[in-house]
């Protein structure tokens, strides 16, 4: 048997990743490190020790508004490419295994490292992980998963004048009209319009997943030059940070009392939306050196992984929950390259830890278990012959 990671892997993953487009799979990669900058921000602390509305504040909201756009990607993606590739159901199982993998195998370690920590219900629910809502985000793209094959059909058989009506009427609905209109607009109005949850839905992922098939199927950026793309992300980001901060600011001044404010941050704003697109597009068009297709084609498969590991419900309580509310003291720079790094760190320790669960699915061969399993009950149900 050849080496999971040895050259012939190596090689194997170089080629596969060649045939693909390496600036779509560098930015699920990049966007997973800005979930995991998210999550070392809110869960572990650093926003809530920081003093409000002093230089470490601002900055660490200055990186929260920079990473908050990382959902918004991932969603995006899933339309981009899924338009153009096969649905398949195996594609869902095998999503499936791997969390369950995880939902199942990270209570087991908490029992045997820290008896009492893990009960029977626990261990049960992991093996429903959809059910059991363990990652939103999953649970999520499990319910708007079956209906892919009808939003590609929408897409496909819409004029462009159609589906250009359709996208906007999607971006006003469940993007402009919620930001504008929510609780946080001198409390007049209730909030959440249309049941979105602040992103946190299937309705939303749907709606990215459609953003995503237009903008693939007329190549919206096609003309857009990938710096001035970034430049856009960075003008959003910043507009974001700039409006929660002057909300804040103002709020102190003429109040004398910091209130929260911002009614930008947030994963259906506008800004978010547009900061996701910008990524989108510019990653799409970035140019990626022949060498790094080796290290892309061996971490991208495993970006899902890191989430799935550092926010179970179990590290989330005991090792992610305020582990890094001391950073919120350290200083602009000196916070700033805390957070990058414990990101960063936690991002490479769950991969190398994914490395054990991808290798058992290479050798169990999972996926191609599951293809077969699906084509011998539903092959050719979405085939358009």
């Amino acid at each position: 048997m050849t080496k999971p990671y040895g050259r012939k892997r190596w090689c194997k993953m170089a080629e596969t990743a060649t045939k693909r487009n390496l600036g779509l799979d560098l930015l699920r990669m990049v966007a997973m490190f800005m979930v995991a900058v998210l999550h070392v921000l809110g869960a572990g602390g650093v926003l809530n020790s920081a003093t409000p509305l002093s230089p470490d504040y601002v900055t660490a909201w200055l990186l929260e508004t920079a990473a908050f756009c990382a959902v918004n990607c991932y969603a995006l993606l899933s339309g981009y490419v899924g338009l153009r590739g096969r649905f398949r159901y195996a594609n869902l199982a095998l999503l499936w295994c791997q969390v369950a993998f995880y939902t199942i195998g990270i209570p087991l370690v908490f029992a045997a490292v820290k008896p009492g920590s893990v009960g029977a219900k626990e261990l049960i629910r992991g093996f429903f992980p959809a059910m059991s809502n363990h990652y939103w985000y999953f649970t999520a793209y499990f319910a708007m998963f079956f209906f892919i094959p009808a939003f590609n059909f929408l897409v496909e058989k819409l004029e462009r004048h159609q589906m250009k009506a359709l996208a906007v009427s999607l971006v006003v609905l469940f993007s402009v009209l919620p930001t504008v209109f929510q609780s946080d607009v001198a409390e007049i109005f209730p909030g959440d319009l249309f049941i979105e949850y602040g992103g946190y839905s299937p309705l939303w992922l749907a709606v990215l997943y459609i953003l995503g098939a237009y903008a693939r199927k007329y190549e919206c950026f096609a003309r857009v030059k990938w710096w001035k793309a970034l430049g856009i992300y960075a003008l959003c980001v910043l507009v974001t940070w700039g409006e929660k901060w002057l909300v804040e600011g103002a709020r102190m001044h003429f109040l004398g009392a910091y209130i929260p404010g911002g009614i930008l941050v947030s994963y259906t704003s506008p800004t978010m939306l547009l900061a996701a697109l910008a990524l989108l597009a510019a990653f799409a068009k970035m140019p990626v050196p022949k060498w790094a297709a080796r290290p892309i084609g061996f971490f991208a498969p495993m970006a899902f992984s890191v989430y799935l590991i550092h926010v179970h419900p179990l590290m989330w309580q005991h090792v992610m929950w305020g582990r890094f509310a001391a950073f919120g003291s350290y200083g602009t720079v000196k916070l700033a390259l805390f957070v990058l790094g414990t990101a960063m760190g936690i991002y490479l320790g769950c991969s190398v830890i994914d490395c054990v669960r991808a290798w058992l699915f290479r050798r169990l061969r999972l996926r191609e278990r599951l293809v077969r399993l699906e084509g011998k009950w539903l092959g050719g149900l979405w085939v358009d012959e």
